[in-house]
């Protein structure tokens, strides 16, 4: 049975099952960009691992992490290279990944991992929430200027409305590598209620 690229994005978070992936957020980008080991395309560094070994991560590098090598992985099971993603050369996937990092010069609708999908033609952006699927890679800000990168597993309802979601990244809040929720700011009343901005969420879906 052939796999969605979704499929690959479930059992790649798998593989961080039972390690220890602290959570490291700092602005050492020379020598670290969030990935809990060093990621090489066309024999080149292209996100490097924190230097002490801990495998500590962020959630922008985490998730890119889980993307590149789901790309990696669905490639060689399709015979093909692994250091050949979509055409893109390494300096091409070096811009991809500072769009998906939120740090390229792009206006702020496209400065995000759905942006990246899109502007390198890697995938789609989903804007109606009733169509996300588990696996899909979701970026959220929040009304206090934070943001959060993550993969997406489920809305949370309650009395038929969205009014959060669970994911799986890396936060403070589960000591790194972890499952985790977080709430839309502007639930009705009675409803959990939480900081994510309903307008600032950006759901990317790899072809």
């Amino acid at each position: 049975m052939r796999q969605g690229f979704n499929d690959y994005v479930l059992a790649m978070i798998t593989t961080f099952d039972g390690g220890s992936y602290p959570y490291l957020l700092n602005d050492d980008y020379e020598n670290y960009n969030g990935v809990t080991e060093n990621l090489m395309y066309q024999g080149e560094t292209i996100a490097k691992a924190n230097p002490s070994g801990d495998r500590a991560s962020h959630c922008v590098g985490l998730t890119f992490e889980v993307f590149f090598k789901a790309m990696q992985q669905r490639n060689m099971d399709a015979g093909l290279s692994p250091d050949d993603l979509n055409g893109m050369n390494f300096e091409e996937l070096e811009e991809f990944l500072l769009t998906w990092y939120v740090a390229a010069d792009q206006p702020a609708s496209l400065n995000n991992l759905a942006g990246a999908l899109e502007l390198y033609g890697l995938g789609e952006r989903i804007d109606d929430f009733d169509q996300a699927q588990k696996g899909d890679f979701l970026q959220f800000f929040r009304t206090n200027g934070t943001g959060h990168a993550v993969v997406f597993i489920d809305w949370i309802v309650q009395d038929e409305t969205i009014v959060g979601l669970r994911f799986w990244s890396t936060q403070q809040s589960t000591n790194g590598i972890g499952y985790a929720e977080a709430y839309f700011n502007d639930n009705p009343q009675g409803a959990t209620s939480g900081t994510v901005d309903r307008q600032a969420v950006y759901i990317g879906r790899v072809r």
